[in-house]
């Protein structure tokens, strides 16, 4: 793949080459719940970026994010993570965050614009953004722990 190229082929920071992270930055709320409290949940810090879209109302969604918690486990301190409960209530999200064990930080997006911004159409949705800031790939529906750890490697070179 050409150098400054998305995996779609369009030039990084280009119409439709996807948006950048500071679309979340900008979007963060400080008094979104967290599972670390003393952190903002969008603290993107220059290391590659895992956004997932869950909500409590998801069974698939249920289903995957133990797999998550567990890869953050392993690799929290090389790729940041943050999830963001779509059209949820902040109750159900908290209690399925501490139900499957997330312990990275979240927020909620409760009208959707994150997750249209980023061109999600299926739940759950993960967003992958490179330490520059650029999207560059994305998982409509579940993925399982394995394939996750894969994405890691491929899009980031970080062995999970």
């Amino acid at each position: 793949m050409e150098r400054g190229l998305t995996p779609t082929g369009r030039r990084a920071g280009s119409p439709g080459a996807g948006p950048r992270v500071a679309a979340i930055s900008r979007r963060a709320d400080s008094s979104w719940p967290t599972a670390r409290p003393s952190r903002s949940p969008i603290s993107w810090d220059g290391r590659p970026l895992v956004v997932n879209f869950f909500a409590s109302w998801c069974a698939p969604c249920r289903a995957e994010l133990p797999a998550f918690a567990a890869v953050h486990a392993d690799v929290g301190g090389r790729v940041s993570f943050v999830g963001l409960a779509l059209q949820d209530t902040r109750d159900a999200s908290a209690e399925l965050v501490e139900l499957t064990g997330v312990d990275y930080p979240w927020g909620l997006d409760p009208n959707a614009e994150l997750f249209v911004a980023f061109g999600g159409f299926a739940m759950p949705t993960t967003v992958y953004i490179s330490a520059d800031g650029e999207v560059v790939g994305q998982d409509n529906g579940a993925i399982d722990e394995g394939a996750l750890r894969d994405r890691l490697d491929d899009l980031f070179g970080v062995a999970a």
